[in-house]
C-alpha cells in the first residue's frame, strides 16, 4: 500500500516520501499515530510541504545532536575496579557500565548507542564510539583504573 509519510520514520523514511507499507501496519500503526496518510492524487500535492518540513526536523534533530557529540567528546569517564595483580578487572566494563555513566552526567544515551567491539576487562585507555544519530558518532575516552 501507498503511504504519504507525514513526519520522519527512522525505519522507512523521512516526512514527505513516498513508501510502500503492509496495509495492517499502516492501519494499525502508521495511521493511528499520525506517522502517515493514504496516498492518493490530492494529497501529492502536500508531498513538498512535508517534505521541507521533515528536512528541517531532521537538520534540527542533527544540529542538537552534534552539540551533544562536541559535550560528549569533551569528557574523560574514569573507572575505579578492583584488579588481579596482572592489571585484569575482576569482571568488565560493558556498554551498560558506560550508558549509565553518561546518564548520571546528563546525557539521554542508552546501552545500544554505546559500540564496543568486546568488553573492557584491562586497566588502561580506551576510546568508544556513541552513535548519537544516523551519521553522528561521538568517540568517547575512558579511564580504567585500579581502586
Amino acid at each position: 500500500m501507498k503511504v504519504i509519510l507525514r513526519k520522519n520514520h527512522g525505519p522507512i523514511g523521512h516526512g514527505g516520501d513516498v513508501v510502500n507499507v503492509k496495509r495492517g501496519y499502516f492501519r494499525n500503526y502508521l495511521q493511528p499515530q499520525g506517522i502517515a496518510i493514504p496516498y492518493s492524487a490530492k494529497a501529492a500535492k502536500l508531498i513538498t510541504s512535508l517534505r521541507e518540513k521533515g528536512l528541517k526536523e531532521l537538520n534540527a534533530e542533527k544540529e542538537k545532536n552534534l552539540q551533544v557529540k562536541d559535550a560528549v567528546e569533551k569528557l574523560e569517564l574514569v573507572f575505579a575496579r578492583k584488579t588481579a595483580e596482572s592489571g585484569k578487572l575482576f569482571g568488565s566494563i560493558t556498554q551498560t557500565d558506560v550508558a549509565k555513566m553518561l546518564q548520571e552526567k546528563g546525557f539521554d544515551i542508552n546501552k545500544k548507542q554505546v559500540k564496543m567491539e568486546e568488553h573492557l576487562k584491562v586497566v588502561g585507555a580506551y576510546t568508544v564510539d556513541v552513535d548519537l544519530f544516523h551519521d553522528v558518532t561521538a568517540k568517547v575516552r575512558i579511564l580504567i583504573q585500579e581502586s
